[in-house]
């Protein structure tokens, strides 16, 4: 979903999808995941390789996210809901969203994270025999949390949205009428017998 400009207080501002970020995260752990399974399964070296490179690479993807949307995935797996993405911002909504992100900010669980990232990626590629399975595991709860809270808002908005243009195409159907193709008129030549 593409940013939009929406009015505030008479100025035009752009909002961007806020969840961007969020997302790249859980969606990088998940692909780790993926690959990290496939490099302890395949039997020849060469495939080896390429899956722990993969696995690497998606281990430090995920690690750059968390470390530029820290804020937002705690906030996120807290439950705040981000800036909103189908309607207009006040000022007061804003500063509600910075505030929750504020609030979700506990250091000692924010360090937990980020050092459970530093663990596996000092043992993937190589050592993965002496990885921990604590670490995994508490981003596997992490990413579990914060997936489900982003799919659970993208349906509410996505409701909230379809709500509203349906609204507006009730009240104006001329405006919308181009959405909808309809067939073309039959010629009056075709009925004639």
């Amino acid at each position: 979903m593409e940013g939009r400009a929406e009015a505030v207080g008479g100025m035009y501002v752009k909002i961007d999808m806020p969840l961007e970020g969020v997302i790249s995260f859980y969606q990088a752990l998940e692909r780790f995941e993926r690959y990290c399974k496939l490099c302890r399964a395949a039997e020849d070296a060469e495939q080896r390789m390429v899956y722990s490179a993969n696995a690497r690479d998606d281990i430090d993807a995920a690690y750059q996210e968390y470390l530029q949307n820290v804020a937002l995935i705690l906030a996120v797996k807290n439950g705040a809901r981000p800036i909103p993405m189908f309607k207009e911002v006040s000022t007061e909504e804003l500063r509600k969203c910075f505030e929750e992100q504020l609030a979700a900010i506990d250091e000692r669980e924010a360090l937990e994270y980020l050092e459970a990232l530093n663990v596996i990626r000092r043992c993937c590629p190589g050592s993965c025999e002496r990885s921990d399975n604590d670490a995994m595991k508490k981003l596997r709860e992490l990413a579990s949390k914060v997936r489900e809270f982003v799919e659970t808002l993208y349906v509410k908005e996505g409701l909230e949205m379809t709500r509203k243009q349906l609204r507006e195409m009730a009240e104006d159907p001329e405006k919308f009428r181009n959405l909808f193709v309809l067939p073309p008129k039959p010629l009056l030549e075709e009925y004639r017998l």
